[in-house]
């Protein structure tokens, strides 16, 4: 062999091995490579549990958010601007909850005023889509999910005394399960007392619920026919609209609001989209003026008595109370007449000194809730025109709002034209 050939076969082992080198160090740099982007992702994953972000709008989310939206089609569906702002900024529960008050925002020059208070639970429901909380329909859990006893009208105090609440509750470094199921379900249900709290309260939800859900969802229409019903029939319903009847009328939208969120969550794409229950609530309440009771509302569980006594208990207890409201000591004079009305009580008091409400009614071609002031059982005449000479009704100053003041002022101008213009008619 020449040293041609040994030069030759020389050059031929330098090649293999720098080759082989080569192929070991790309080796080593893809593998290097994997091991990064592992561990990369592992971290990251890591992170999103720790921070609970979990912002990624799955197929199954998405056709969650479709049936609330009452919308089918999934290609044209627009996702509501909230989860589009979740998808930008992320899913930890800091970021879900500046995002829920930025949305929740009153909107300006509005004729119906919202007055939202962005809660952890509220959060928590959003985070994980759980709108109709599993179905729960007992009493401690009324306030979780989608439902109007999670959106109360609250002062700028008491939002300030819940978030230090939770404060306190966050800062503690000892909690025990008593402490911990003590602020868990210890959320304050708050019942509004009159027509205009129940409206308030009724703005708030419909506004939660559109910007979650968009204009569209049938659960919303509903609630907003109602909402509107309630305006509507505003004279008739406000000096009879009594906390037990408010209570069944929202445990209602509640009971409703569990059933169709309930389906939403298990809805699938071709099968019919889930409606609200609540169209025969709207109509006896818009065209009958009839809130009905639900046997399913725990109501002592809510006003904190017992409403389920025996009718011989109750009857004993009504036997006491009208003995003690139609005794001698009942005030016969009410010098507390509302203000916008004392002209037209005045002029009525002058010409007509003997006549009651009802014979101004009955005279005067008006209804008596047209001039209704005061809850059931409690004496018209005493709070309206400031006499009465004893009744079985309960003699008790009457709180009325402007609006109504002013409506009461005329329809008895309205009813004392009539009667003048009957009186002097030729006979």
């Amino acid at each position: 062999m020449n040293g041609a050939s040994m030069e030759a076969i020389g050059e031929l082992i330098k090649t293999m091995i720098d080759a082989q080198s080569e192929a070991q160090v790309a080796m080593m740099n893809a593998s290097n490579k994997n091991l990064i982007a592992f561990h990369t992702e592992t971290a990251k994953a890591m992170v999103a549990k720790a921070t609970g972000d979990d912002s990624k709008l799955t197929a199954a989310k998405k056709k969650i958010l479709m049936a609330c939206a009452g919308h089918a089609d999934m290609a044209t569906f627009d996702v509501p601007a909230v989860y589009k702002d979740v998808d930008v900024e992320g899913g930890t529960t800091d970021a879900l909850g500046r995002i829920l008050r930025h949305r929740l925002k009153p909107i300006p020059l509005s004729a119906h005023k919202t007055n939202i208070h962005v809660t952890p639970q509220l959060v928590a429901t959003v985070k994980a889509l759980s709108f109709s909380s599993n179905g729960d329909k007992t009493y401690t859990g009324c306030t979780k999910g989608m439902t109007p006893f999670a959106t109360p009208w609250r002062t700028a105090e008491a939002m300030n005394e819940d978030i230090a609440e939770d404060g306190y509750f966050e800062a503690a470094t000892l909690k025990s399960v008593a402490d911990i199921r003590k602020h868990v379900t210890g959320a304050k249900v708050e019942l509004p007392t009159s027509l205009l709290g129940v409206v308030r309260v009724l703005n708030n939800y419909l506004r939660l619920l559109e910007v979650l859900f968009g204009e569209h969802c049938p659960h919303l229409l509903m609630v907003m026919e109602i909402r509107d019903g309630l305006e509507d029939q505003e004279f008739d319903l406000e000096s009879r609209l009594t906390q037990p009847l408010i209570l069944h009328l929202m445990w209602r939208i509640h009971h409703d609001a569990r059933q169709f969120f309930a389906a939403c969550e298990g809805w699938d794409t071709g099968e019919s989209l889930p409606q609200s229950a609540l169209g025969l609530t709207v109509r006896h309440l818009v065209d009958d003026c009839v809130i009905h009771k639900m046997m399913t509302c725990p109501e002592s569980a809510f006003l904190g008595k017992d409403t389920d006594a025996p009718p011989a208990a109750k009857a004993s207890r009504s036997a006491k109370t009208a003995t003690a409201t139609t005794g001698a000591g009942k005030p016969s004079v009410n010098t507390a007449i509302p203000p916008l009305c004392k002209t037209a009580v005045a002029k009525f008091t002058k010409q007509y000194p003997d006549m009651g409400i009802m014979a101004l009614v009955k005279k005067g071609g008006i209804r008596l809730s047209d001039v209704q002031v005061g809850g059931k059982g409690e004496c018209i005449n005493f709070g309206l025109l400031g006499k009465c000479p004893g009744c079985r009704y309960n003699h008790v100053v009457c709180k009325v709002a402007d609006a109504r003041q002013v409506a009461i002022a005329k329809n008895m101008e309205k009813a004392m034209a009539a009667m003048k213009t009957e009186n002097s008619a030729p006979l």
